[in-house]
């Protein structure tokens, strides 16, 4: 945990890939089926990028957060 809050970009991979991983779980339990854990191949290098994205996006603007005092 102390890893994840050390780097930004690292912390929004692993929540978006936890994101991924609880939809597939609930997915599994909703259809009654593990095959629907197949689309993890697909989900998971998506999630990585997306939670890339999502980490170079708030990174970028956290600058701009703090020096308004908009997130404390």
């Amino acid at each position: 945990m102390i890893i994840m809050k050390r780097s930004c970009k690292f912390s929004c991979i692993i929540a978006a890939m936890c994101h991924t991983l609880g939809q597939l779980a609930a997915a599994c339990v909703l259809t009654g089926s593990v095959y629907t854990l197949a689309y993890v191949v697909v989900l998971m290098p998506v999630s990585i990028f997306t939670g890339f994205l999502t980490g170079t996006v708030l990174q970028a603007l956290q600058g701009f957060l703090d020096d308004r005092k908009v997130v404390k």
